[in-house]
């Protein structure tokens, strides 16, 4: 099962990887109404050194728009603001040790997946249950421990190059840490134990699905898209859909101001029924795929 969480990781936002793979063409889209046009381009975030992603159609996009529009800002400012705001959940567990909560089998499955990665017990405890999923998931994605430079990914390589005043953001990053931290701890150790279940040898892992992005299979990452449960649903409409739905009015205020912006955001965001690119096409706007 590919939990909700999960394709979070791999292909909408936080953390991902590639290996494998030198040179990519990840899909490109044209989005445009009678008289203007912006680019939409699926990013991974975080990509091993040498991976070859930019071809001359993104290139030429991104020159000549007058703003590159990102998730949020996963520059030094907006990681500084992700930093505060784990401490400061950390801090609020210290003492707590949610474990306690726990049933004694419970206890022993944690145990149990926090020793397959190398994760002491002492250190989950003072961690909140969502952000150890979080480390518990990406550990199984990427179980060759393949290094990952968190400064040589799509968005991190353009923010560092763009001038602030070509930059924009779709949100701010308190409200990206606020989609997995804001809820309730049973809620939080729910996801957590429904990770842990789910993890199996067929899971995806980071090789797959990015190698899907860097291959510009959308097909692929649109099936990864798809609930398998109920609960799923429902992580699938907070993670993914909802986000769509708030950003295409965004991105129609920039077609209005007949703005040729290129806008680049999790790859998952643009696959399948209910993404941003289904949203805009039944908004009424012309979506050509150009890459």
């Amino acid at each position: 099962m590919v939990s909700a969480l999960r394709r979070l990781l791999l292909a909408a936002g936080l953390t991902f990887g590639l290996t494998g793979v030198a040179t990519a063409a990840p899909a490109m889209w044209e989005v445009s109404d009678a008289d203007s046009k912006v680019y939409l381009f699926g990013s991974v975030h975080v990509l091993p050194p040498g991976t070859d992603w930019r071809t001359p159609a993104f290139d030429a996009a991104l020159n000549a728009a007058p703003k590159v529009y990102f998730e949020t800002d996963i520059g030094p400012w907006g990681e500084f603001a992700l930093t505060l705001k784990l401490l400061g959940s950390e801090i609020g567990y210290m003492g707590k040790h949610w474990t306690e909560a726990l049933r004694p089998e419970q206890l022993q499955k944690l145990q149990a997946a926090l020793d397959k990665v190398g994760i002491k017990m002492e250190a989950a405890e003072i961690t909140p249950p969502w952000a150890l999923g979080v480390q518990l998931q990406m550990a199984e994605m990427n179980p060759s421990n393949e290094k990952l430079d968190p400064f040589k990914g799509v968005d991190p390589t353009l923010e560092w190059e763009l001038p602030k005043e070509r930059k924009g953001f779709f949100e701010t990053p308190g409200q990206q840490f606020d989609f997995l931290a804001s809820d309730p701890l049973d809620v939080q150790i729910k996801r957590l134990f429904d990770a842990i279940d789910g993890a199996s040898a067929d899971s995806p892992t980071l090789d797959a699905i990015v190698g899907s992005w860097a291959k510009g299979d959308v097909e692929a990452i649109a099936a990864t898209n798809v609930p398998q449960s109920s609960a799923d649903e429902a992580d699938t409409k907070k993670l993914l859909l909802d986000r769509n739905a708030n950003w295409v009015p965004k991105i129609e205020k920039l077609l209005a101001d007949n703005e040729q912006d290129v806008i680049v955001v999790g790859a998952a965001h643009l696959a399948g029924p209910g993404s941003v690119l289904d949203l805009l096409a039944k908004a009424g706007y012309t979506v050509t795929r150009v890459q």
